[in-house]
């Protein structure tokens, strides 16, 4: 399955120069067949066992970084295969292997630059590995990805912060400069109108309007006055009348 990473290199025919070599190959034989079956754990011990007798073997530590690898433990699978890289004895393609598998646990751990890096030194050391190739065309494509959600993430983030800060400098602003504020804008809107009055607001009078209002109080006063002086003149009317009637 080519979208997994699969290609996990292991160091073939190739022996360290050691003078515990030949009293090890066993352990690291019996630590390949438990590879090869899936027991990494059992797999792991027998590469421990190997590297007790000579802890610069290289075929036991490339094959316990592999079987850290399955396990998941990608930080040890890490250190194994970092101690091998900066080995000036191991052969080109071999260095290729363990850069390969480098990248496979930077992958693991989402550092996708660092792997595109182990990937691309691998190939300098082994430009025909295919496999290799695939896996730095993936990783290029995981990074792109990864830097694009990292700069959505951080304008996102920006504009939030940006958000918080208006919202506190209104909740913090003098209703005064508010209403003097509003006034401003308001003068700006009539000077926008070419000079007319603008509309009322909701809850507002306008100039004509409170006129109108005090022209109609004018005429009901004036009508009350009126029928006020007529019920006078009629009281009088009718107080006359009485008297004459005494008389």
């Amino acid at each position: 399955m080519r979208s997994k990473l699969i290609y996990i290199l292991c160091l073939t025919a190739f022996t360290y120069g050691s003078s515990s070599a030949q009293w090890i190959k066993s352990d690291i034989r019996r630590a390949g067949k438990l590879y090869k079956k899936g027991n990494y754990a059992a797999a792991s011990a027998e590469y421990r066992r190997a590297l007790l007798k000579d802890s610069l073997y290289a075929k036991a530590n490339f094959g316990l970084a592999n079987s850290a690898y399955q396990e998941g433990h990608y930080d040890q699978a890490k250190s194994y295969l970092e101690r091998l890289a900066g080995s000036a004895q191991l052969p080109q393609r071999h260095q290729a292997d363990v850069l390969h598998n480098l990248g496979n646990v930077a992958m693991k751990q989402k550092d996708y630059r660092a792997a595109v890096e182990a990937y691309e030194e691998s190939l300098i050391r082994n430009p025909q590995n295919e496999g290799t190739r695939y896996n730095l065309v993936l990783a290029q494509r995981l990074l792109k990805q990864q830097e694009q959600q990292k700069d959505n993430k951080q304008q996102q983030n920006k504009q939030d912060q940006q958000q918080q800060q208006q919202d506190k400098q209104k909740d913090k602003q003098d209703p005064k400069k508010q209403d003097q504020q509003q006034n401003a804008q308001q003068k700006q809107d009539d000077k926008q109108q070419g000079g007319k009055p603008a509309e009322p607001r909701p809850g507002q009078m306008s100039k004509e309007q409170a006129e109108q209002l005090l022209n109609s109080f004018r005429s009901d006063d004036e009508k009350t006055r009126r029928r006020v002086e007529q019920r006078q003149r009629e009281e009088q009317s009718q107080n006359s009348n009485k008297n004459k009637k005494r008389w």
